[in-house]
């Protein structure tokens, strides 16, 4: 199964924020139920190692952080998904990298904290403009999940698996 770690967006003023600028950005919207940041994507993982991942991710200790989400981009030429930034990544940063080294986890990508808030097809107009120094809001972090994901033509399904929340 496709299973990823990750912190959910859920403060309702963000959400709103966010949703609002769907329409006028454009593109194809994450569903309010599935915005989140990613914080250690494991992969095809064996049904059977899903308990020893959820013992080894109830260890981390951490204290809970807001995040201050600001300004917009997009990644891959061309733009393939549109993606709200943080303020200070260092929060988010260290929860990742404690998540990696549990999980024994070694990444040749550099994490970037960055909240997917659109997916974009080959002519998709967009419009980013209005949103480029903008703040969002503030999520505060106290919990993060271990989730499973089914892609499907209408976009991902993500299921949650468990929950640590924070010291």
């Amino acid at each position: 199964m496709r299973v990823f770690v990750a912190a959910d967006i859920t403060d309702n003023v963000l959400i709103n924020n966010i949703i609002s600028a769907q329409s006028v950005i454009g593109g194809r919207n994450v569903k309010q139920e599935n915005l989140h940041f990613t914080l250690q994507f494991l992969g095809e993982v064996d049904e059977s190692s899903i308990p020893d991942i959820i013992n080894k991710l109830q260890t981390i200790k951490f204290d809970g952080f807001d995040v201050t989400l600001h300004g917009i981009g997009t990644f891959g030429r061309p733009a393939r998904l549109i993606w709200v930034g943080v303020t200070d990544h260092t929060p988010l940063q260290e929860l990742s990298d404690s998540i990696g080294h549990t999980l024994e986890q070694k990444s040749n990508k550099k994490f970037t904290p960055h909240l997917t808030i659109s997916r974009l097809k080959k002519n998709d107009k967009i419009n980013i403009t209005p949103y480029k120094d903008y703040t969002w809001g503030v999520q505060h972090m106290d919990r993060f999940k271990i989730k499973r994901s089914v892609l499907a033509p209408t976009g991902p399904v993500y299921t949650d698996m468990a929950e640590v929340t924070c010291n």
